[in-house]
């Protein structure tokens, strides 16, 4: 086919051929090496696309020969790699001059950054079938193409997007997509995203659950006998000397109850603080040698005590 390219006041003609290699990457590939044919170096004749979409030379790859070229990224394995090059091309210069406005249907026009004006270029004689399905940017900035005519892209989806939103398919088809537009929590059925049920899907402090499997937390060992009701509900003490049975972030826990078991191994004479409340016999009770069960329930202010007798 002709192709022409301008600089201004002047134009040169070039006739060139296209050639088309693909590749199939193995995991993080970066390098490839072109079997099918040759391009010249610093021409600006060689294009390289990866999963369909046109790659920018210097920032996503670089030229390395005139029969290889290096991704600056590694892709996944599997990735669809194609290059292609106008293999008779030696220059590229700039483009002067608006675009031929009638090229015909399925046609394709102008790659305004690389230099290169074609009127009329059918699609098919120029890139491969996979890479036909591709719509690229209408402004043709920084080497991307044109398709004329009935081309449309294999997936396309709305005009404007967030930052690190959600995309979702739309309908059935594999080829539209859409913003997610559900808030709060999500979750996943085989793939499909929808917004979670609270006492459903997960427990919330305002919602009743219905839980239909045991929830536990081992206890938390602390043997001096001060217990920080953020920690656990339940806890287990085997003090070592006496000591004043104390309860720490008490505000923090209100309507906290819990078990404190308590091992006394040697009669250790055991006080209580002034927020620890109990019966009068409870002290005389744990200070004895034995095992005890202590409950507590906090009201944010105190913490209000009861224990079994010594447990055999």
């Amino acid at each position: 086919m002709g192709a022409s390219v301008w600089e201004p006041g002047s134009s040169v003609t070039a006739n060139s051929s296209i050639s088309v290699q693909a590749f199939t990457a193995t995991a993080d590939q970066t390098d490839f090496t072109l079997t099918d044919f040759s391009y010249s170096v610093g021409t600006g004749s060689l294009f390289v696309f990866a999963s369909g979409l046109i790659q920018r030379r210097g920032t996503d790859w670089v030229e390395v020969s005139a029969t290889a070229f290096r991704l600056l990224a590694g892709v996944p394995e599997g990735t669809v790699v194609y290059a292609f090059a106008f293999t008779e091309i030696t220059s590229v210069l700039p483009v002067v001059g608006a675009q031929p406005a009638d090229i015909g249907a399925d046609n394709l026009v102008g790659v305004d950054a690389l230099g290169l004006s074609f009127e009329g270029v059918p699609k098919t004689s120029f890139l491969a079938a996979n890479l036909t399905k591709v719509e690229f940017d209408a402004a043709c900035l920084d080497g991307n193409f044109l398709f004329v005519g009935d081309v449309t892209a294999d997936v396309t989806g709305p005009a404007d997007s967030e930052d690190s939103e959600i995309v979702l398919f739309d309908s059935t088809t594999g080829k539209l997509l859409k913003r997610a537009t559900t808030t709060g929590i999500l979750k996943g059925t085989s793939g499909v995203v929808s917004a979670a049920t609270a006492g459903t899907d997960y427990a919330a402090p305002a919602t009743a659950s219905n839980w239909t499997a045991s929830q536990r937390a081992a206890p938390t060992t602390d043997n001096d006998l001060s217990f920080d009701l953020t920690a656990k509900n339940n806890f287990t003490c085997t003090p070592t000397a006496g000591g004043t049975l104390t309860f720490t972030n008490i505000a923090s826990a209100t309507g906290q109850s819990g078990s404190i078991l308590l091992v006394n191994g040697s009669n250790y004479a055991i006080a209580k603080h002034a927020n620890t409340k109990c019966d009068s016999s409870f002290l005389a009770t744990v200070s004895a040698t034995g095992t005890y069960r202590i409950s507590y329930y906090s009201d944010g202010t105190n913490v209000y005590c009861s224990t079994t007798g010594a447990l055999s």
